[in-house]
C-alpha cells in the first residue's frame, strides 16, 4: 500500500502526483524504490531557445525546466532539420520533446507525454522527414527533468539548420529517411 501525506517533502497538495516505481535487484534481496515526480499547472512560460545558442537550466529532483525552439512556417520540402543536444554539469537530466502550445501548461511534454526524448550527450536528429515534424511553423516545447536523486544542472543547445548532417566521430547519430526521400551528411 502507498500513500502520501503532508510531511512527504514532494507532498503538494492540489498538485497531481506521478509515482513511478523502479525495481532495484542485488544478490541477496530486491528492492523497490520510489520516484516522485510533481507536475505543477502553474508551470512558467517556457524559455526561448536560439538556433546554436546555448542555454543553462536547473530542475530540482523531480522538477521540469522549460524551454521552446519556435520555427517559422516553411513547405514540407524545405523544412530546416533541428537537433538538440543535453549535457549535464551535475545531476542526471532527461529531455521530453513535443510540438505543442507553449502557453498551455498542461500540454508541455512529460514523461509520459512526449514525441520525442532527449538523453544527454546523445544529439536528437528532428528533420522534415520525422514524424510530428512542424512543416508549417510551430513550437517545440522541451521539458527537461532531474531524475537520478537528486537535482541537475545543465546545457542545451538546439541548432536549426539545413538537411546535410555533420557526423562526428564516436557520436550516434539517429535520424528518419521517409520512402522515396534522400538525407545528407558530411564528415
Amino acid at each position: 500500500m502507498l500513500s502520501l501525506d503532508g510531511s512527504d517533502p514532494l507532498f503538494c497538495a492540489g498538485c497531481p502526483v506521478r509515482v513511478t516505481f523502479q525495481l532495484e535487484a542485488t544478490s541477496d534481496d530486491s528492492t523497490v524504490l520510489l520516484r516522485y515526480e510533481t507536475i505543477s499547472s502553474t508551470d512558467p512560460r517556457p524559455d526561448e531557445l536560439a538556433s546554436g545558442v546555448p542555454a543553462i537550466g536547473n530542475a530540482a529532483y523531480g522538477q521540469y525546466s522549460y524551454f521552446q525552439l519556435t520555427l517559422p512556417p516553411t513547405s514540407a520540402a524545405q523544412g530546416p532539420t533541428v537537433r538538440f543536444t543535453l549535457t549535464s554539469s551535475a545531476g542526471t537530466p532527461v529531455g521530453y520533446i513535443k510540438v505543442t502550445d507553449p502557453t498551455v501548461p498542461s500540454a508541455f511534454p512529460n514523461a509520459t507525454a512526449s514525441r520525442w526524448t532527449l538523453m544527454e550527450g546523445e544529439p536528437l536528429v528532428i528533420n522534415k522527414n520525422s514524424i510530428d515534424y512542424p512543416a508549417n511553423g510551430g513550437t517545440f516545447v522541451i521539458g527537461v527533468l532531474a531524475t537520478g536523486w537528486g537535482s541537475t544542472s545543465f546545457g542545451i543547445l538546439a541548432t536549426v539548420g539545413q538537411d546535410i548532417d555533420q557526423l562526428l566521430s564516436g557520436v550516434v547519430l539517429t535520424d528518419v529517411v521517409a520512402q522515396n526521400e534522400y538525407v545528407f551528411y558530411q564528415f
